[in-house]
């Protein structure tokens, strides 16, 4: 059972503009197991502007990507690649719909307006799953497979540095980001308690 999850992140200058900085790091589960497709974002600056175009197609039995991190008021399609029938449905958070069944080459849409995470689901294909987190920031990332991220030209100030894994842990801390100068963060954190 994962407890807790820590996040290594350092900051290094960007190269432009002058106040700004890419934020780069590493997220761990227990026993320092990559966290691989986690998703990692900083609240407290600006506002992000919706996405012009998101995908998330349905291939082989499977939605690809099966974790999205976009900002709020993004548009997400979702066509239909696959040989046979799919009905996407989200009833879980930030969103529900159900886009009922569509044949291959068909594509529909849904506005995603509220953060937070909505868990994409077939209701003919109970093995198919993905997560969309939502996010109200523009400064967001999902970790590579080695749990590696990169979040670029981050304003100088002060943030919370949120992240999210679909085992269910979650963390949160303030950080400053300095423009010109590196830090960096630990985190270790368990799942939060409701």
């Amino acid at each position: 059972m994962m407890t807790g999850i820590l996040l290594a992140a350092l900051m290094m200058s960007g190269t432009t503009p002058s106040n700004t900085v890419d934020v780069s790091g590493s997220v761990f589960l227990p026993k320092n197991r990559p966290a691989a497709q986690a998703v990692v974002f900083l609240e407290g600056g600006v506002k992000a502007k919706p996405l012009s175009k998101v995908v998330i197609d349905q291939r082989n039995k499977q939605f690809i990507p099966r974790i999205l991190a976009i900002p709020a008021n993004t548009l997400v399609e979702f066509p239909n690649n696959d040989s046979i029938y799919h009905n996407v449905f989200a009833y879980y958070d930030a969103k529900k719909f159900d886009l009922g069944m569509y044949p291959r080459g068909a594509k529909k849409e849904v506005r995603f307006e509220k953060a937070g995470v909505v868990a994409i689901l077939c209701n003919v294909h109970p093995e198919m799953s993905a997560f969309i987190y939502i996010v109200d920031t523009p400064f967001y990332a999902v970790t590579d497979n080695r749990g590696k991220f990169q979040i670029k030209e981050v304003p100088a100030g002060e943030y919370t540095l949120n992240g999210w894994h679909e085992s269910g842990v979650t963390f949160s801390q303030k950080v400053i980001v300095k423009a010109g100068s590196g830090a960096s963060f630990e985190l270790n954190l368990a799942r939060n308690k409701k």
